[in-house]
């Protein structure tokens, strides 16, 4: 501060890599910290969210799937989910399992499949299905958010909410970004 002029230097190291993430300069008059200060966090905010979505892809690139075929039901599987056919998705989800059985992804998105189906036809044997489909995402991968979810997911849909909770705050925790996560959470709620 020099009189009425403050000069803010700024910067954001990534803590795990110690690595210069970004930095910015701000002139402003003194009256004007409260300004700068919603400056700043908006631009931090703006950083931080692109750089969450670049480390889960950088995460999906460092664990593809062992088969590439499995990929492709998945894929396929995904497309059938975006359009609410549940019936159609849980096919191509189930056979990207049976070929990959270490692919997580595609054991969680299978669970909403399944779950889609139960909404529709409410036989507790595909609310079952679901939850072992959870528990074999979950055992793969417990820092997947979307493993988390789907187990929050299904122990809402089995009448279990308050076991429920701490998979999905773990979700949120885990990728506060995602808007699926946050409606399914806020669907729990």
């Amino acid at each position: 501060k020099i009189g009425p002029q403050l000069r803010l230097t700024v910067q954001l190291i990534d803590a795990a890599t110690e690595s210069h993430v970004w930095a910015e300069r701000y002139d402003s008059q003194a009256e004007e910290i409260f300004t700068v200060q919603d400056d700043i966090t908006r631009a931090i905010a703006a950083i931080l969210e692109g750089r969450v979505a670049a480390s889960g892809a950088e995460r999906a690139k460092r664990r593809p799937p062992a088969d590439w075929v499995a990929y492709d039901y998945f894929l396929q599987g995904r497309e059938q989910m975006h359009r609410y056919r549940f019936p159609e998705a849980e096919p191509f989800l189930a056979r990207a399992v049976e070929l990959d059985p270490g692919y997580a992804q595609a054991s969680a998105l299978r669970v909403n499949a399944l779950l889609g189906i139960f909404w529709t036809n409410p036989r507790t044997n595909t609310r079952d299905a679901a939850l072992e489909s959870a528990a074999h995402a979950l055992s793969l991968d417990e820092g997947d958010p979307w493993c988390q979810a789907m187990m929050g997911f299904v122990l809402t849909h089995r009448g279990q909410r308050e076991l429920a909770g701490p998979y999905f705050e773990r979700a949120v925790a885990l990728n506060p970004g995602d808007i699926q996560i946050a409606y399914l959470r806020a669907w729990w709620l």
